[in-house]
């Protein structure tokens, strides 16, 4: 029993520490991501390699102007190119690891900015303003009026006249409801193009 109850304990443990080290690598990624860029290129400035540093700011532009699967493709065509152009002068692997992992973050970066701005661009402004024609408008006001009419008379008659009144009160709400759909269809329409 004792054995169950130790092993529930590492297992809860476990899963603690794991969705912890989770919530770090997703908040830290950009920052880590970064910080391994600016590392990668130091030393290709250092080592008088800025070819590498250019390529690496062009994978991170096209990652932030037309998005990542772009980035991508054109961080392997500049390492393709660098490869080419190395082979007839020297080939080094280790400066081949470091332009794929350095167009790759560039990439990721440019384009985790592109999103950032987005998602801050949408988060003030939850929804775009909605503006209803005047006659629209004018028409939900008029069937508001006649309903408030409708459903309480200026004077009280009995029977079929209450009847009847609700029934026309019915049948507005409908009319309402169905300019309403109308509209939200219209709307989705649009939205959809």
């Amino acid at each position: 029993m004792e054995i169950r109850r130790l092993a529930g304990r590492v297992r809860t443990a476990i899963a603690r520490a794991d969705q912890k080290l989770v919530t770090f690598v997703q908040s830290h990624a950009n920052l880590t991501t970064a910080l391994v860029t600016a590392g990668l290129a130091l030393w290709a400035l250092s080592t008088h390699q800025s070819a590498i540093v250019l390529r690496m700011a062009a994978a991170g532009a096209v990652g932030y102007f037309l998005g990542l699967t772009p980035a991508v493709c054109v961080g392997a065509l500049s390492v393709g190119f660098s490869v080419a152009i190395s082979l007839e002068h020297g080939f080094s692997i280790s400066n081949l690891i470091i332009e794929v992992i350095g167009a790759g973050c560039s990439a990721w970066l440019g384009y985790q900015h592109k999103m950032q701005k987005v998602r801050q661009e949408q988060a003030a402004d939850p929804h775009a303003p909605q503006v209803l024609p005047w006659a629209v408008v004018n028409e939900i006001r008029t069937s508001l009026a006649a309903i408030r009419f409708l459903l309480f008379p200026l004077h009280d008659e009995e029977g079929s006249r209450e009847n009847q009144a609700l029934q026309q009160a019915t049948q507005e709400l409908s009319r309402l409801e169905a300019l309403f759909r109308e509209m939200e269809q219209r709307d989705r329409a649009g939205e959809g193009r």
